[in-house]
């Protein structure tokens, strides 16, 4: 009988430290779970370890959820440390990293010293940054000091890991400034964080309901974001203005929030404007295959690591989002993505009244979009990267 090594339990298991996992609402979320459900698809035991206080809970043969983490304190970490010590073997620790999900005002420096400590003690460290750091030109004093203390986080975890992934290649430059060892940067952008689920009667049905002459829908899929709404708001408010037959259709937490706030200004609006509320993956997706097109801006110009954006593509709609100084070359060499210059809620409002004007059009650019999506994005390609972490 062949014997069992160290090598071959740190790759049939992996250990998922997430700041949060369903049924909590969040990007990070979703991506931890469809990574857990992926990797136990391809033959790996996913253990997942959330904050919470309750006992591990199977959700299938090759994934266990524990929500054991308390709020990721010293006193959490003392706990969790003892009983990983009580656990056979060496393990693989794949952490879903951003400074602001694991407590203690985003400044947990003792979560990264018990990592690295890990380490130390012969486990195996691949991180995902999700986030890097506050800027140092933060306007308030504690953001500054939280900056610095995220910097020192970012050099531990950096120096620990044998593998680190970044969701956009933006952050690769000051990834590397703070890395001192010889340790793989990759860029693995973030899937679609909802993936289509065919009904055509539902979908029938919302069309019907807010469109029922055939008006073009725009859609808006997101949570409530400053940096959003600075442009969709305002954008959004000018479109439906200048054009009578626009319907809009907001889709997330969000949604509620953003349709009040475009009300306050016009109430007239209201038929016009659809929104969910907080919604299941499949009602999203519903909602997402109902509109025409997918509006999705950013004050820092559209990245790798945007999950709403992917579900919009991977949807098929044509996707028209923002260019600015963190979007990569990839997004510009493709017809699937209209790529708005400007940040003049007007000129925003005349370039979506234009787009919309060709629906066979739309839908062609949308139809490329699933291919760009399907051959750049796709969680497939997510999983193939982890786990070519390990063959290397």
């Amino acid at each position: 009988m062949p014997r069992t090594t160290a090598d071959d339990i740190l790759n049939r298991e992996w250990h998922i430290i997430t700041c949060e996992y369903p049924p909590d609402i969040g990007g990070v979320s979703d991506y931890t779970f469809q990574i857990a459900k992926s990797l136990s698809e391809r033959g790996v035991r996913a253990v997942v370890w959330a904050p919470g206080n309750g006992p591990a809970s199977a959700t299938g043969e090759a994934i266990t959820v524990n929500r054991c983490f308390g709020r990721f304190r010293p006193h959490d970490l003392w706990a969790i440390n003892r009983l990983w010590n009580s656990l056979n073997g060496p393990k693989r620790i794949l952490l879903q990293w951003g400074p602001t999900g694991y407590g203690l005002k985003s400044s947990n420096l003792p979560f990264c010293l018990w990592l690295a400590w890990r380490v130390v003690r012969g486990d195996k460290l691949v991180v995902t940054f999700h986030e890097a750091f506050f800027s140092l030109s933060e306007p308030r004093l504690r953001r500054r000091a939280a900056a610095l203390v995220q910097r020192a986080m970012t050099i531990l975890l950096l120096n620990a890991a044998t593998e680190v992934f970044i969701s956009t290649s933006c952050f690769a430059e000051s990834m590397r400034a703070y890395c001192f060892r010889k340790t793989n940067i990759k860029t693995l952008p973030i899937p679609a964080n909802v993936l289509p689920c065919a009904n055509p009667e539902a979908i029938a049905g919302i069309r019907q309901s807010m469109a029922s002459n055939g008006e073009p829908i725009v859609g808006h899929f997101g949570l409530y974001s400053p940096n959003v709404e600075v442009l969709l708001i305002p954008s959004l408010l000018k479109l439906l203005q200048n054009n009578p037959r626009i319907r809009v259709l907001l889709i997330g937490e969000g949604s509620t929030y953003y349709r009040q706030k475009l009300l306050s200004y016009n109430s007239e609006l209201s038929p016009r404007i659809g929104a969910t509320g907080a919604c299941s993956l499949d009602e999203a997706s519903t909602h997402i295959s109902a509109c025409d097109a997918m509006f999705q801006p950013y004050l820092d110009g559209i990245t790798t690591r945007r999950g709403t954006t992917m579900a919009a593509l991977a949807h098929g709609k044509y996707l028209v989002s923002t260019r600015g100084p963190n979007t990569e070359d990839i997004w510009k060499t493709t017809p699937a993505v209209y790529l708005l210059s400007s940040r003049e809620p007007a000129r925003i409002a005349e370039e979506l009244d234009n787009l919309l004007l060709s629906h066979d059009r739309t839908a062609h650019l949308g139809r490329e979009g699933v291919k760009f999506y399907e051959e750049n994005f796709a969680l497939a390609r997510t999983i193939d990267g982890l786990l070519a972490s390990v063959s290397r």
